[in-house]
């Protein structure tokens, strides 16, 4: 495969998904455990968007701002569904893009050297 298809496609498909998870009902959500904190499930999901996005865009602050426009979009698109837009939800997406563009910088770097 095209490494040009393969990570567009990565990237399409981690995109898909998190519009797809934004498409739970409400009522569904309010089941989850109590323990289960929606911001840490935020910077997770966005962590793993920061490196979906990096090997498509190559560079850093492209890729940090692809997640929290992606983030922005996720938040808003969720009111269309019954759920509600949190901009502390939207917070926890631009760090954990961050984190993602951090690791994806550094698993890079450390390719380069070996």
């Amino acid at each position: 495969m095209n490494p040009k298809v393969k990570k567009y496609s990565f990237l399409i498909l981690y995109v898909l998904l998190l519009l797809g998870l934004s498409t739970i009902p409400p009522k569904e959500i309010e089941s989850t455990p109590h323990w289960i904190n929606d911001k840490v499930v935020h910077f997770i999901l966005y962590t793993g968007a920061g490196i979906a996005f990096y090997p498509a865009l190559a560079l850093p602050l492209k890729t940090w701002g692809a997640t929290m426009i992606m983030g922005a979009v996720d938040e808003n698109y969720q009111r269309f569904t019954g759920r509600s837009c949190d901009l502390y939800d939207w917070l926890a997406d631009a760090l954990g893009g961050a984190f993602g563009t951090t690791l994806s910088i550094l698993y890079a770097k450390r390719r380069k050297l070996t």
